[in-house]
C-alpha cells in the first residue's frame, strides 16, 4: 500500500523545479513601483468604469493593443512616463504629479499656488518663497506674461 501512495505522489511532482522563491524575491525587490503601478491601475479602472469606456476603446485612444491595456490594468506593468501621459490625456485625469516643480498664477494680483494645474495659463509667476507660507504669495511684481517658447 505504501508503494502505491508513493507512486501517486511521485506522479504529481513536476520535473521542473519551482520558481516560487525567485518570483518572491523579484516582488520584494520591485515592491515600490509595483505598489504605484497597482494604484495607477485602480485609478484607471475606476475612471473607465465611471466614463463607461471599454478597455478596447482606451487601447484605441492611446494607440496600444487591448492586451497591453489588460496588462496595465493588472497593476504589475512597469509603465513608462509616455504611457502614463497617454493614459492621462485619453481619460482627462492626472495620474502622477510632481510637487513643487512649478508655480502658476492665473491672474496678476491673485494668490499663487504650487498645486498642480492642468488648465490654460495666461500668466506664470516667477519662483518666490514667502517666509509665512511658501505655497501662497500675493505680489504684483511676480506676474509676467506667459511665453511657451521659454
Amino acid at each position: 500500500m505504501t508503494t502505491s501512495i508513493q507512486k501517486r505522489l511521485e506522479s504529481l511532482v513536476s520535473d521542473t523545479p519551482s520558481r516560487w522563491e525567485e518570483r518572491a524575491l523579484w516582488r520584494k525587490e520591485n515592491e515600490a513601483w509595483l505598489k504605484k503601478s497597482a494604484e495607477i491601475a485602480l485609478k484607471v479602472l475606476r475612471e473607465i468604469r465611471a466614463k463607461s469606456i471599454t478597455q478596447k476603446v482606451l487601447a484605441e485612444r492611446i494607440g496600444v493593443s487591448s492586451q497591453q491595456i489588460n496588462k496595465l490594468l493588472k497593476g504589475q506593468e512597469n509603465m513608462s512616463l509616455a504611457t502614463i501621459c497617454k493614459l492621462e490625456s485619453a481619460l482627462g485625469i492626472s495620474l502622477i504629479t510632481v510637487p513643487g516643480s512649478y508655480t502658476i498664477q492665473l491672474e496678476c494680483n491673485k494668490y499663487v499656488s504650487n498645486e498642480p494645474f492642468t488648465g490654460s495659463v495666461k500668466y506664470v509667476a516667477k519662483p518666490y518663497t514667502n517666509a509665512v507660507d511658501s505655497n501662497f504669495v500675493m505680489e504684483e511684481d511676480l506676474c509676467e506674461e506667459y511665453n511657451p517658447a521659454i
